[in-house]
């Protein structure tokens, strides 16, 4: 929302004034700059005092203009404080902008981050800047810099202010060089204090010349000026809140350093108008001498603890101190320690005198500082008169007279009784009634007052504003009330040529920082003063209690104008006073002798404040006045028009309907598709389009966008033409720098609106451009030649020989074949050289630069998202071009950096390029806005490190690049104003809506349509939610959204929640958790990244092979995933790309890749990496995903806080077991087998590891085998590979050997109720069992188990023996439902808190072992202690809590059993089709 110049728009109100932006906790700096700026005098001359022109940092008055800077280095100022130097190469006298390159930072090597100079070496260089210097741009450069001379030493530190304190957006009128070279050359010298307060003082000028010059109705953003205050080296940090008064003091002490030494006679006004004198006097009681000492300050502290008022508070300044008895002075007439009294009075008065309430004290009780706000009253006008030393002097004159004659032969001692005397006098005169300072002139002082002598306008004030502290002492806020004296009907513009008016018109404001909004000076006491305030409480019976409470607002400083002001004293007789008092001749009028500094600065340029800023408050005012013109809702809608006269006349080309327009404008070109386009249409569109990528999107105004994006695309998708217009433009403005709409959309702009809307814009005109035949053309010859070069690298990987011992190129233009640069070349788009081919080529070069740039990054994915995803011959061709390219190999080495494989990082240099080197090597941008967080003075922007949005929309890209659409992940959140509210939010997208209103239907009950308890809760388990968070979070949606919906088959009423509630629960769930949690949710419904839906065919099992007919039973996330991807690649595989040969050798090694598969894992959501590594595992071995998970397995430690690296690799070799195509085997041998390298390097497969650490290692055993246990039990390939491979599967069994697990059991004191019923004596089996041959293979016992007669009849059928165990015991399982869900049933033994044993059938939860609370059970033995606790018993079964009578018998069967055996004499239970219930 700020322009370049630091306002912003729309802020401020419709007052005279301008607001200044807050900072976060800058109010106290603002309340008092506003107070400065309201002084019309001391305005106008800080703005007109001048400096030397090449000491300015900033401003038109700098001397070094824009051709002199090409070719020499420059510091340049960046707002996070912080120089860095560039090369100037060019400069355009047009746009007055230069053009500089960055140097690369300095880099320290080795140590903790392990950077080392070859990979500095290797990166490409910094890209070229463009900017107007001494604006500098919003977040970055400040506007200041310094040209280094290498020849000459620097001799001062111009730019120190900038270093230590930098500088924000700056927006200043003409080139900027606080050159060292220039000021070595004027021979001026500056100290480090002097530099920091010169800029400082810069940055107040700066302020005032744009609150009083800029356009009224904005704000303007003084954070440049919070960065000098640094020096000031406030009690905390600028950005921190501070004591106002405090900052005071401190500002004008430093402004007084430049003003005293480059403008004089400026400083002696700064001091006249401030500069306020207390002389403390000390009397001696034994011989009178007086002395006196002259203290300047710039206000006047005023102890308020006690005092009712102001004078009271003034009246304690003045007080009469004696030192007496221990505490006595010494006197330097009498040579001892005398009695002394000791006095304060003012002896000099200020034209504006500022009176601090000291509100913040120390509370001795607590040692903590509190705030007083206790009531302290004061007048609209003040007489200081009774305060001064002249007044005292006259009251002590007066006490002598009338002690006795005229004083003479009185002693010291008398003469000091009378001074004290004279001081009580004024004590007692302050306590008169306040209202006495409210008089004309003469009525205060009576003909018998002392002090009637004194005339009383020299001593009259009169209020001119109020700073305003509203809060506690460790925190609050500040405001100003401020009287307008600018005179009556004078606008603060007519300040700068006259002094200040007298006769304001007495109006008074607000400041409250960005707002000035008029105030009542009625209300002053209500507001200022403080204390204690009655406020009327009213109850309900109708009773009011009247509570006094304490007002936390109250006044923190008073700034008093002087009714007369005094002119400063001519310097000569200041000093001829000085001289007089101190008993010396008044000096003579010598010749001044001439200093190196005069000498150097005859001949040097001075510039004011309103010659350096003025221009550019100028420049800004009328652009601003131009773009409230051009973002005008009439002037959009004309545009709007215009445009769609555009769209009538292409609809309409063939008809005379044109006409109307202009015979002889018209000049029509007819293109294929017989379109054709106007001169003048084209000339509206290139208006158009500039008008939206040069102005609307940079404009703090968002709500017009999504029209203007509609339009837009709609413009370019229906005219080839001017689609054809717009990619040239785009591949042309790729020479361009702060014009490349390319790279300012992609890379550099911060606003992710004007991102997305930028990036679609761009998609739509490409596809439309490439229908015309000769864009195709073009593109598939900048396509061939791409595929030339990777060959050539394929061929370079293949023999090992490195001839190639080069990075990739970015683009045709950066290889050796001169023959090539003309497929880029932007002067030959119409003949022969491809424009979606250059624009492709610089996003490779874009792409090399976000290892510094990620934050701003999100929309060039999504463009080449988009691009990957158009459907027919224009897709495949798009995709072509990406992947020979490399765009897509870009991406992916971008997501894994150093953990690439060793040819894409050496062919990938930058995108491989380390974290820790990236960080090292980025200009750390800040904010743009400036609200921040307190105590932090360093705001980045440009954080290293990518986003999980950043992470999917690069995921997104590749997987849609390599020809997968439904791995185009769009956003399932949208920010929304829903209709009733006041702020906007975010809500589901529609997409996510429908996605979710499916799961609803399937899970919800008819003919209610609404979902209850029991099905949302297993809708939730499939989702991988825990048992305690289902309760908690559905007992709350329930009460809350819960409709009577019946009742069940006891009486009980049911409640359900229908869709509206249960969209309410997702969208707030997504909120939480973020929106790969929804997405992963609706993975585990069926759906893919893209929100379709997995067909029935990959999500259910045939009838053949499910094993309960009566309802569907769904096949796991793994299998059904991957299904569904042989299943998009058989109905289309002309549109998808898988396979090493197809992909080639270097985009194989990248994409197939273990570390990029651990990405997607980690940083999308599991659903999306399962698409991901099954769409690049078809048809291919995957050796190198199957190695690098294998030697995870194997190396990594199983510790309690592990990297989850272990849990990536069980999930490639689930997905592996899980994925159907013709190397499906194969990947499972490598799995079970491991995989031999070339250089004779292995990888452990899964049951040489069990079998290696079986008896050695216990975590790492557990590790294989429950690996092992679920492949063998979950999926349906590794049986096959088991029955094809019995020597092997001989092993895996030796590896697992549940025999002994189970013999080692019996072993127990089952009545021992310390006994441990897990398997954790499994890993001291003596070897000699598994060396002899005993394995599982030679056990005698069952393999399959048949349950029939039971009541409830899903739990009747065959059960099959796994490797999983349970109490030492094997389970059995049975694949089944459970109301209307897939399941499996399992049979196994369970050891009771008691020690006995028991045998259960029951449903387990997936994804949990059985023997928890978890389960449902359905019928169980009693306990049994006897010897056949081993085995599962044939009767004695009785019902559980869901179980149904008569309960089941089971049947034991050997493995060796014939399907006749099993099922021929075994009375089953049969299905409504005359099917095996289970089988």
């Amino acid at each position: 929302s700020d322009d370049k110049t630091g306002h912003r728009i729309g802020a401020s109100g419709p007052s005279k004034f301008t607001g200044l932006k807050n900072q976060g906790c800058t109010c106290y700096m603002n309340s008092l700059l506003q107070q400065l700026f309201m002084m019309p005098g001391l305005r106008k001359r800080l703005c007109s005092a001048t400096l030397p022109a090449p000491l300015r940092s900033v401003g038109a008055g700098t001397v070094t203009k824009g051709p002199e800077l090409v070719g020499k280095k420059i510091n340049v100022h960046w707002e996070n404080n912080s120089s860095y130097e560039a090369t100037v190469e060019r400069f355009d006298d047009v746009t007055g902008m230069h053009t500089i390159r960055y140097a690369r930072l300095p880099v320290q090597f080795g140590g903790r981050t392990g950077i080392t100079q070859e990979e500095v070496n290797r990166l490409p260089d910094e890209m070229l800047e463009e900017l107007i210097l001494y604006q500098g741009r919003p977040g970055k450069e400040t506007g200041s810099f310094e040209v280094v001379d290498d020849k000459t030493s620097m001799e001062t530190e111009a730019g120190a202010a900038g270093e230590s304190s930098g500088e924000g957006k700056k927006s200043t009128a003409a080139p900027s060089a606080s050159t060292d070279t220039t000021v070595a050359k004027s021979g001026i010298k500056e100290s480090e204090d002097e530099a920091l307060s010169r800029k400082l003082f810069e940055e107040v000028q700066r302020t005032f010349v744009h609150l009083s010059e800029g356009l009224r109705g904005r704000c303007y953003d003084p954070c440049p000026l919070v960065e000098a205050s640094a020096c000031l080296k406030m009690e905390f940090e600028v950005w921190q809140q501070n004591d106002a008064s405090e900052y005071a003091v401190k500002l004008l002490d430093k402004l007084e350093v430049p003003l005293k030494r480059w403008s004089p006679d400026h400083f002696k006004y700064l001091e006249n108008t401030f500069g306020l004198k207390q002389t403390k006097q000390k009397v001696c009681k034994e011989c009178g001498l007086k002395t006196n000492r002259e203290e300047h300050f710039m206000n006047i502290d005023c102890q308020i603890r006690g005092k009712s008022d102001i004078h009271e508070a003034l009246a304690t300044m003045c007080e009469v101190e004696v030192m007496e008895g221990d505490n006595k002075v010494n006197c330097e007439r009498c040579k001892k320690n005398t009695d002394t009294v000791l006095q304060t009075a003012i002896s000099r008065l200020p034209n504006m005198l500022v009176l601090s309430l000291k509100r913040f004290d120390l509370d001795y009780n607590t040692f903590e500082t509190v705030k007083i706000n206790s009531r302290c009253s004061f007048d609209q006008t003040l007489n200081m008169k009774r305060y001064t030393l002249e007044a005292a002097e006259k009251l002590e004159q007066a006490e002598k007279g009338t002690a006795g004659g005229d004083g003479d032969g009185k002693d010291g001692a008398d003469e000091s009784d009378g001074a004290a005397m004279a001081v009580e006098g004024v004590q007692e005169s302050s306590t008169a009634d306040t209202d006495d300072s409210a008089k004309a002139e003469g009525d205060t002082c009576t003909e018998d007052d002392p002090l009637s002598s004194l005339p009383d306008e020299d001593y009259e004030y009169k209020l001119a504003g109020v700073l305003i502290h509203a809060g506690v002492a460790q925190g609050g806020h500040y405001y100003s009330f401020i009287r307008d004296r600018t005179g009556a009907g004078d606008d603060v513009h007519a300040d700068r040529g006259g002094g200040s008016s007298p006769t304001g018109d007495d109006k008074w404001y607000r400041f409250d920082d960005e707002d000035v909004t008029p105030f009542d000076p009625a209300l002053i006491e209500q507001e200022c003063f403080g204390g204690k305030v009655k406020k009327e409480q009213k109850f309900g019976n109708g009773q009011v209690h009247t509570v006094e409470q304490e007002q936390f607002a109250n006044a923190l400083m008073l700034f008093y104008e002087k009714v007369k002001p005094s002119d400063p004293p001519p310097e000569d007789k200041t000093k001829a006073d000085a001289a007089a008092k101190d008993g010396e001749e008044a000096p003579m009028d010598v010749e001044k002798e001439e200093t190196v500094d005069d000498i150097a600065l005859k001949d040097v340029t001075r510039t004011s404040g309103f010659d350096a800023f003025q221009p550019d408050v100028q420049r800004s005012n009328k652009t601003q006045c131009w773009l409230d013109f051009l973002l005008s809702p009439d002037f959009q809608h004309l545009l709007s028009g215009l445009i769609d006269s555009c769209l009538l006349f292409s609809r309409n080309s063939g008809s005379d309907g044109a006409s109307d327009i202009g015979s002889d404008t018209m000049d029509l070109s007819a293109d294929e598709d017989g379109e054709s386009y106007s001169r003048w249409h084209i000339a509206l569109l290139r208006t158009v389009l500039s008008y939206v990528f040069d102005i609307l999107l940079h404009s703090p105004e968002r709500s017009q966008l999504k029209g203007w994006e509609k339009k837009m695309m709609h413009v370019l998708r229906g005219n080839t033409d001017g689609a054809r217009l717009f990619v040239h433009e785009l591949a042309q403005r790729t020479n361009f720098i702060s014009s490349n709409w390319l790279r300012t959309y992609c890379l550099d702009c911060p606003e992710k609106d004007s991102r997305e809307v930028a990036a679609k814009i761009f998609h739509a005109g490409i596809q439309a451009c490439a229908k015309i035949s000769q864009e195709k053309e073009a593109l598939q010859r900048w396509t061939d030649a791409w595929q030339n070069i990777r060959e050539q690298y394929d061929e370079d990987m293949r023999t090992g020989e490195r001839r190639l011992n080069m990075p990739m190129p970015a683009s045709l233009k950066a290889t050796a074949a001169e023959r090539l640069h003309s497929l880029e070349d932007v002067t030959k788009l119409e003949h022969g050289a491809s424009s979606i081919g250059t624009i492709i080529s610089f996003i490779n070069q874009l792409l090399e630069m976000v290892p510094l740039a990620w934050k701003h990054s999100g929309g060039m994915y999504c463009l080449l998202r988009d691009m990957a995803c158009v459907p027919g011959e224009r897709g495949r061709l798009f995709r072509r071009a990406l992947m020979e390219a490399q765009v897509c190999n870009r991406l992916a080495v971008l997501s894994t950096r150093a953990d690439t494989h060793p040819v894409a990082f050496h062919y990938f240099p930058a995108c491989s390029m380390k974290h820790e080197l990236a960080n090292a090597l980025t200009k750390l941008e800040t904010v743009p806005t400036s609200h921040m967080m307190m105590g932090t003075t360093h705001r980045t922007a440009n954080h290293q490190h990518p986003t999980l949005g950043d992470y999917c929309a690069l995921f997104g890209a590749i997987g849609c690049i390599v020809g997968n659409p439904c791995m185009k992940m769009d956003p399932v959140l949208v920010e929304q104003t829903l209709p009733g509210k006041p702020t906007s939010s975010l809500e589901l997208t529609e997409e996510a809506r429908n996605a979710l209103a499916t799961v609803f239907a399937d899970w919800s009950r008819p003919p209610s349509g609404r979902i209850f308890f029991r099905q949302f809760s297993r809708l939730l388990e499939w989702c991988g939610v825990d048992e305690t968070t289902i309760n908690t979070e559905l007992s709350d949606l329930y009460q809350k959204f819960g409709v009577d919906s019946g009742t069940d088959r006891s009486g009980r009423v049911m409640k359900g929640v229908p869709l509206d509630a249960f969209l309410t629960y997702f969208r707030d769930r997504t909120r939480r958790f973020g929106p790969t949690q929804l997405l992963h949710d609706l993975h585990s419904h069926g759906f893919r990244p893209n929100l379709t839906r997995r067909s029935d065919e990959s999500r259910y099992r045939p009838a053949d092979q499910q094993r309960n007919s009566d309802d569907s039973e769904e096949y796991g996330n793994e299998e059904s995933t991957g299904l569904d991807v042989m299943e998009l690649i058989q109905s289309n595989p002309e549109d998808f790309r898988c396979g090493a040969q197809q992909l080639g050798r270097l985009t194989s090694h990248t994409l197939q890749s273990y570390s990029l598969f651990c990405m997607a894992f980690h940083r999308t959501y599991q659903g999306f990496a399962e698409y991901f590594l099954d769409f690049m595992a078809v048809g291919s071995k995957v050796s190198h995903v199957l190695w690098d998970a294998l030697t995870v397995y194997y190396t990594r430690e199983p510790t309690w806080n592990q990297d989850g690296d272990v849990d990536a690799a069980r999930r490639v070799f689930e997905l592996m077991a899980s994925l159907r195509d013709t190397r499906a085997l194969d990947r499972l041998d490598f799995i079970m087998n491991g995989i031999t390298g070339g250089g004779g390097d292995s990888a452990c497969g899964l049951i040489q590891g069990a079998a290696d650490s079986r008896g050695r290692n216990r975590e790492y055993y557990r590790r294989y085998t429950d690996t092992i246990k679920a492949l063998y039990e979950e999926y349906d390939l590794v049986n096959m590979w088991c029955q094809r491979n019995p020597r092997e599967y001989q092993r895996l069994q030796q590896a697992m050997n549940p025999n002994h697990i189970r013999h080692h059991q019996r072993g127990y004191d089952h009545r021992d109720p310390n006994a441990h019923s897990d398997d954790s004596d499994m890993y001291t089996d003596d070897d000699d069992d598994a060396r002899n041959g005993d394995s599982a293979m030679d056990d005698p016992d069952e393999e399959f188990v048949t349950i029939s007669g039971a009541g409830l009849a899903e739990v009747n059928g065959l059960y099959r023996r796994t490797v999983e165990i349970c109490d030492g015991l094997p389970v059995y399982k049975m694949q089944g439902t459970w109301r209307g869900r897939a399941c499996s049933y399992c049979l196994f033994r369970c050891k009771l808190s008691n020690g006995n044993m028991s045998w259960y059938i029951s449903y387990v939860p997936q994804g949990v072992k059985p023997g928890t609370t978890k389960d449902v059970d359905f019928y169980s033995v009693d306990p049994m202690t006897g010897l056949y606790v081993d085995y599962p018993p044939a009767t004695g079964w009785r019902r559980c809590s869901e179980g149904v009578d008569p309960p089941p018998n089971l049947r034991r069967h050997g493995r060796d059993m014939t399907d006749e055996e099993l099922y021929g004499d075994a009375p089953m239970e049969e299905d409504a089709n005359g099917h095996a219930a289970g089988v």
